[in-house]
């Protein structure tokens, strides 16, 4: 039978984590923190993140000091630059570039739908013909009357048989 070898424990009586640091270790800074802290505080580096005194006590940790990492500001002014931020004034093309980008889109789409529903744009010469067809088509359809019924759903010939006798 196979033998169990428990590994060596170290019991670390002031805490919880190693006894000792390794070498590669010991001057990196470390920042004490508890398991039950709310994940603001991961990000939270100036502690001074929430105006509400309603958040302050519930995303500070109270197990650390977080002093640590504190960001305190200096002045600088020798760097500080004054930039102009006065908008320039437009050319009247540039003023109507977009609104006749806008049209040009407005009616790419259109069209785009039209084609999506199998529709077409005519001409007016063709809307006349295609208008033409249609009013010629009613006239004969009263004429002479519907000869053959269709099933609109599935476009099949319902039932005229025609039986000729010579």
């Amino acid at each position: 039978m196979a033998k169990f070898n428990a590994p060596v424990i170290q019991d670390n009586p002031s805490g919880w984590g190693p006894c000792a640091v390794p070498e590669k270790f010991k001057d990196m800074p470390y920042q004490p923190f508890s398991k039950g802290d709310r994940l603001g505080k991961v990000a939270d580096w100036t502690g001074a993140t929430y105006q509400d005194k309603r958040y302050t006590n519930k995303y500070s940790s109270q197990f650390g000091g977080g002093s640590q990492y504190a960001y305190f500001h200096e002045e600088d002014e020798t760097s500080f630059q004054l930039v102009d931020t006065a908008k320039t004034q437009k050319t009247a093309y540039q003023r109507n570039r977009m609104r006749f980008a806008q049209r040009n889109l407005r009616r790419d789409k259109d069209r785009r739908n039209l084609t999506q529903f199998n529709m077409q744009t005519l001409p007016k010469s063709a809307k006349q013909k295609e208008r033409d067809r249609m009013r010629l088509q009613k006239k004969f359809q009263k004429q002479f009357g519907v000869r053959q019924k269709w099933d609109q759903k599935s476009q099949v010939l319902i039932g005229y048989s025609v039986l000729l006798l010579d």
